[in-house]
């Protein structure tokens, strides 16, 4: 086994623990500095099963335009957040800690956009009835601010509160570039 795909099933094996909310998921990462670069491969893995999601959403772009906007949001997507924790882990004065934190919540993506894909892939797929579909959404949802908030607590080792306030300004900053998105298509 290559030393990359070594470290992808250790890093995917750390995401499920924290998923669980176990806190020893954070040993399975490299949470240095060239493994938090590494750590963006997860944004090469999670590519075709975004694009399966935004397929059966049906939000595909039309034109060359708009795949280019919708590749410009995906990088966007990934780099936004990273930079501001930048600031941000100098506010909460946690810089030490800043790749103990971001190299879970980069890994972390790959099985929060599977979840979205399976809820995605169910509902498109006319398996379960339309109500109950919304509301496994809005459960998938639930689940994945816990799931950040959970990694942004034992990965900074901040109080719940200052967690919960990073899963705000995370979604705020997701919303920001949505919009933008959506303002920019003719």
């Amino acid at each position: 086994m290559n030393t990359r795909t070594a470290e992808v099933q250790a890093a995917m094996l750390g995401a499920l623990r924290l998923a669980k909310m176990d806190i020893t998921g954070l040993e399975f990462f490299d949470r240095s500095q060239p493994g938090f670069w590494r750590a963006f491969y997860a944004a090469a893995l999670v590519a075709p099963v975004y694009l399966l999601t935004i397929l059966l959403i049906g939000r595909l772009p039309s034109d060359a335009g708009g795949w280019m906007l919708e590749g410009l949001t995906y990088a966007l997507g990934w780099l936004a957040y990273p930079c501001l924790m930048l600031t941000l882990a100098d506010l909460l004065d946690r810089r030490a800690r800043f790749f103990d934190y971001m190299v879970p919540y980069i890994w972390a993506s790959v099985p929060q956009n599977s979840l979205l894909f399976l809820v995605a892939l169910l509902n498109a797929s006319g398996a379960i009835p339309s109500d109950f579909g919304k509301l496994l959404g809005l459960a998938a949802f639930f689940s994945i601010l816990a799931y950040k908030w959970y990694i942004a607590r034992v990965g900074l080792e901040i109080s719940a509160g200052a967690a919960l306030g990073l899963v705000v300004v995370d979604v705020a900053l997701d919303l920001i570039i949505q919009l933008m998105m959506e303002m920019s298509q003719p």
